[in-house]
C-alpha cells in the first residue's frame, strides 16, 4: 500500500498574513484542527512569488515559485489552505502558466472554501449565537479573479444569530481595497483613495461588523471603517464555535 501522507492539510500563510495580519493565520490553523484533520505549516515558509511577478520581476518570481512548490510537495499534504486569495490565485492559475509543476491531485483552497466544506459536511458545528449585523467585502482576487463568491456567503449564512446585509456594490462589483497588486508599494495615494472609497460603501450598510477574506483587505479597510469591527471570516467562525 502507498505510504500515508505526513499531513492531511498544509496551511500556507503567505507574506501578507504572516507579517501584517498574523491573527488570521493563528485562527485558520485552529479551525483546520477543529475540523478533525492533521494540519501543518512549512518550517521555513517562503513567498509564493506573486509580489515579484506583479512588480515585473518575472524570472525571479518563477524561481521563487519553484522553491515554494518544492517545499509544499515535500510535506506530502493533499490539500493546501490559504487565508490569502492572492496565494490561492498564484498556486492555481499563475504557477501552471509559469511552467511550475503543481501536482494534479493537490487541492488549493481558500479558507472560506475549506470552512464551507467543513460546515456543509457536519465536521464543524456552531454552539454560540452571534447576534450581530454584518456585511461582507469581496476581495478582488477571490472574487473577480477566482470566482469564489458563494463559499464565503455559505459560511456567513450558517452563523447562528447573525444578520447579513450585502454591500450596495458586491460580488464582481465589489470596490477594491487598494492594497493589492503592488499599488500600496508604488502609489500610496491611489491605494489610500481606493481604500477610502471602499470604506464608504461598507459604512452605507449600517452593519456592526465587516467581514473580510483577505489579509490585504483587512489591513486596508480597518483604517477606513474605524467605528466598525473588522474580522476575517475565520475569526467570526471561531467566535461561533
Amino acid at each position: 500500500p502507498a505510504e500515508a501522507p505526513a499531513v492531511d492539510v498544509l496551511f500556507y500563510a503567505g507574506c501578507a498574513t504572516t507579517y501584517r495580519r498574523p491573527e488570521m493565520a493563528r485562527t485558520a490553523i485552529t479551525l483546520i484542527e477543529r475540523s478533525g484533520v492533521r494540519a501543518a505549516t512549512l518550517a521555513d515558509e517562503s513567498c509564493c512569488g506573486e509580489p515579484l511577478h506583479v512588480l515585473g520581476f518575472r524570472a525571479e518570481a518563477r524561481a521563487q515559485a519553484e522553491r515554494t512548490m518544492e517545499s509544499i510537495r515535500a510535506t506530502g499534504a493533499h490539500t493546501v489552505v490559504c487565508s490569502c486569495p492572492s496565494c490561492v490565485l498564484t498556486f492555481r492559475t499563475h504557477y501552471p502558466a509559469w511552467g511550475v509543476d503543481v501536482p494534479k491531485e493537490l487541492r488549493i483552497l481558500h479558507i472560506s472554501e475549506y470552512l464551507a466544506e467543513a460546515i456543509g459536511s457536519g465536521k464543524m458545528r456552531f454552539s454560540r449565537s452571534q447576534p450581530i449585523r454584518l456585511t461582507y467585502h469581496d476581495p478582488c482576487s477571490l472574487g473577480r479573479e477566482l470566482g469564489v463568491y458563494d463559499a464565503p456567503r455559505q459560511v456567513l449564512s450558517a452563523i447562528p444569530g447573525a444578520q447579513f446585509q450585502e454591500m450596495r456594490l458586491n460580488r464582481q462589483y465589489s470596490p477594491c481595497c487598494g492594497n493589492g497588486g503592488g499599488v500600496l508599494a508604488t502609489n500610496s495615494k491611489i491605494a489610500h483613495g481606493a481604500g477610502k472609497n471602499a470604506g464608504q460603501v461598507v459604512l452605507e450598510t449600517g452593519a456592526d461588523v465587516l467581514i473580510t477574506a483577505c489579509p490585504s483587505c483587512k489591513h486596508s479597510l480597518v483604517k477606513h471603517v474605524r467605528d466598525m469591527e473588522v474580522l476575517d471570516i475565520a475569526e467570526l467562525v471561531e467566535r461561533a464555535l
